[in-house]
């Protein structure tokens, strides 16, 4: 049984969240959608929504400059960090672009609170 709270809508541009991410000429920034699987990429965000799924893992949306990307988190990170992501709270994540699915998601193993 899935849990599920957001908070308001995010923007009509999936994928488009600008990302940091280290590359053969040091760091570099781009739309999520444009980085390959496997790239650890860094974002301020904010969470928009959160599913915390049957098995402990969550997923959701979160969304910043250029737009929103989906994520998720495995249940051992999800513990670690459920005071961090809620609905509504301002964080850095840092994740791995990751296909769920067939879907691109940032699947996220850090993420602190940042001061709005």
């Amino acid at each position: 049984m899935a849990t599920r709270t957001s908070s308001p809508t995010a923007p009509a541009t999936s994928g488009a969240l600008l990302v940091d991410f280290d590359s053969v000429i040091g760091q570099d920034r781009k739309p999520f959608d444009a980085t390959k699987l496997g790239t650890t990429v860094t974002a301020t965000v904010t969470v928009r929504s959160i599913d915390v799924l049957a098995g402990g893992h969550a997923r959701g949306i979160v969304d910043g400059d250029g737009g929103y990307a989906i994520f998720y988190v495995a249940r051992g990170f999800r513990i670690v960090l459920a005071d961090v992501l809620k609905p509504g709270a301002k964080v850095k994540i840092r994740g791995a672009h990751e296909l769920h699915g067939m879907i691109p998601t940032i699947s996220i193993f850090a993420a602190r609170a940042v001061d709005a």
